[in-house]
């Protein structure tokens, strides 16, 4: 599916791929969307950072997928809003300097 969709070209051409898990865990790590992107990103030495209500993880375990980063949401919950929310926050943090308005994304 991910290669029908051209995943792996279209993480490539991205500075960062973000993923929204409800919980960082082993499921999430060997089966998932995280899984998929996780590799493309690889491929292309693309950093993911995790969106999550809940991290069960470790930084050595998420290293395995590229994974940079992993940001729980305010609560644990994992409520459209609460991500939004994270989301922005995150972007502001990965944001470059020289984004193409000249201001860091939000």
């Amino acid at each position: 599916m991910a290669e029908l969709a051209g995943l792996a070209e279209q993480v490539a051409e991205c500075d960062l791929a973000v993923v929204a898990v409800p919980s960082l865990d082993g499921a999430a790590m060997d089966a998932s969307v995280l899984t998929v992107v996780g590799e493309a990103a690889l491929e292309s030495a693309i950093p993911v950072v995790v969106l999550t209500a809940q991290d069960q993880t470790s930084r050595r375990a998420r290293a395995g997928l590229g994974i940079a980063g992993a940001y729980v949401t305010e609560g644990n919950t994992f409520a459209p809003a609460d991500v939004g929310l994270l989301a922005r926050r995150v972007a502001q943090t990965w944001s470059r300097p020289d984004s193409p308005d000249g201001h860091a994304a939000t």
